[in-house]
């Protein structure tokens, strides 16, 4: 009996022990449903809008602004590096010949600096000591700066680099013919300077003159 007796006690101690410990495991579970009961909902995050819609209603944030349109201009003459350049539109003349990088003899006095620049335009620098060719104004889509009939007996470097087709190099060549062969005695006749033939003749015929 006493031994059956000591069992029954091991035995009631092990049950007492499972109700104890299966009391704490469901204890902890209640307190943690009761804790996520206390945390607030997440929210999703609210989406960007601008007041003024119509009738007092939010409208979409504005869509982010588009990049400035840009001009395709041509610096000639006096400078370092002549070329095409893209520039913003609304640019100055000042701009474009900066980016040029004028030489030191550039007579940037013979030019307008503050004018505003148009899609298609060419600028030419002129030297210190040179005649100066006023540019008229342009309208958008015109491919030249020619204001007057350019004489090409007289016509300086920078002056012949105004007409369409003719860089500085055959505009080089142009002043060498007429200095060491003869002047030029009809417009026709700058045909006979290498590189010109009736192709670029017929793109300049109504804008050079010998008188």
């Amino acid at each position: 009996m006493g031994q059956f007796s000591r069992r029954t006690q091991y035995l009631l101690i092990l049950v007492a022990a499972a109700i104890i410990f299966g009391g704490g495991v469901q204890y902890a579970r209640w307190q943690g449903r009761l804790h996520q009961a206390d945390l607030p909902a997440v929210l999703p995050p609210p989406t960007v809008v601008e007041a003024g819609g119509v009738g007092g209603t939010p409208r979409p944030a504005a869509e982010p602004e588009a990049e400035p349109a840009r001009i395709v201009v041509h610096v000639a003459g006096a400078v370092e590096q002549p070329g095409v350049y893209r520039l913003p539109a609304g640019s100055r003349v000042d701009d474009a010949v900066r980016l040029a990088v004028p030489t030191r003899d550039a007579n940037l006095d013979g030019l307008n600096l503050a004018a505003v620049l148009v899609d298609g335009q060419q600028v030419p620098v002129p030297k210190i000591g040179e005649p100066v060719t006023e540019m008229a104004p342009q309208q958008p889509g015109t491919a030249t700066g020619v204001s007057k009939k350019v004489n090409i007996n007289t016509a300086s470097l920078a002056e012949l680099d105004t007409l369409p087709g003719i860089g500085p190099a055959l505009a080089q060549r142009i002043i060498d013919y007429r200095t060491q062969k003869s002047p030029f005695r009809d417009p026709r006749d700058i045909t006979n300077v290498s590189g010109i033939g009736e192709a670029k003749y017929s793109q300049i015929q109504d804008l050079i003159t010998v008188n």
